[in-house]
């Protein structure tokens, strides 16, 4: 019977740690695109690039560092006559260089990037699929190199989402258009 058991408990435990789980930041920004598709922001394009800072990587107005800001930010796929990037030798799958991670809801795309979490096939292909990146062959201009060629236009409306990083459920949402780092930030009371 004690044999019986500690199976049981062996592939319980097993079974939990292999299914993935969502990490701090994966969570906040789900929470962020799903309040985002219910604003009219969201109908402004059908590509929006999502920026994520913590208070190591935000230079402008301070941060608190129980905070983590998502940015999310249309990129004008209507308009725009270029891919914002160009796949070069040095995106293998693996690499990242590039964005490479994106979320899909109701036919629009987030997409942003994660240097814990390198380029799959799968996300080259999505980004194909959207425009977001070209083959460099295909390219007027080889010289860019996978750059960004076109980001953000200047004056375009986005939206900042600061979140407790003790509790995701507690945030604030500033629609702007200015960079986050450009304002000061929304005042929030994040217990300790």
């Amino acid at each position: 019977m004690k044999r019986l058991l500690l199976l049981f408990n062996s592939i319980i435990l097993f079974c939990s740690a292999s299914s993935p789980q969502k990490n701090q930041k994966e969570e906040a920004i789900d929470i962020a695109i799903t309040d985002f598709l219910k604003s009219k922001l969201s109908k402004r394009s059908n590509v929006f690039r999502v920026s994520i800072y913590e208070k190591d990587h935000y230079d402008g107005y301070e941060i608190n560092e129980d905070l983590l800001v998502i940015s999310i930010f249309p990129n004008d796929t209507k308009t725009r006559t270029m891919p914002l990037y160009y796949l070069t030798f040095m995106d293998t799958i693996g690499s990242v260089r590039l964005p490479t991670r994106y979320m899909e809801k109701n036919g629009i795309l987030f997409y942003w990037r994660d240097k814990d979490y390198g380029l799959t096939e799968e996300t080259i292909k999505v980004f194909l699929d959207y425009y977001v990146v070209d083959l460099l062959e295909n390219s007027e201009c080889d010289f860019l190199f996978g750059m960004e060629l076109s980001g953000i236009p200047e004056f375009v409306k986005g939206a900042h989402y600061y979140f407790c990083k003790n509790d995701l459920n507690k945030f604030k949402s500033v629609k702007t258009i200015l960079a986050a780092r450009w304002y000061k930030p929304p005042k929030i009371k994040c217990e300790k």
